[in-house]
């Protein structure tokens, strides 16, 4: 499936190398003042390593993340949810985020 993807009118090659969502994070802060940002990863996840999702966020302006993004990490792997004590620490973080903006 992912070979017939489109990456910006392209297929394949250096679009797909460049892929990134820092763009789409940066433009949907500054464009929506309301909007807030909560990235969950498992600490093991080979498939999607949180590093990548801490180094996008550290490198978005303080401006526009500062009090609206978050990382959180659990134990375990990409499904981390799938162990009770991740999955109980993630209801609980992803609560508060909503409770924060939504309101009781």
């Amino acid at each position: 499936m992912n070979r017939r993807w489109e990456w910006n009118g392209s297929r394949g090659g250096d679009a797909r190398r460049l892929a990134s969502v820092e763009t789409d994070i940066r433009d949907l802060l500054s464009t929506i003042p309301s909007f807030h940002l909560m990235i969950a990863h498992g600490r093991a996840d080979a498939l999607t390593p949180y590093g990548v999702s801490r180094y996008v966020l550290d490198h978005l302006p303080d401006t526009l993340a500062k009090g609206r993004t978050a990382l959180k990490t659990y134990p375990g792997g990409h499904m981390f949810y799938a162990q009770a004590d991740a999955r109980r620490a993630f209801s609980a973080d992803a609560l508060d985020f909503y409770r924060v903006r939504i309101g009781d």
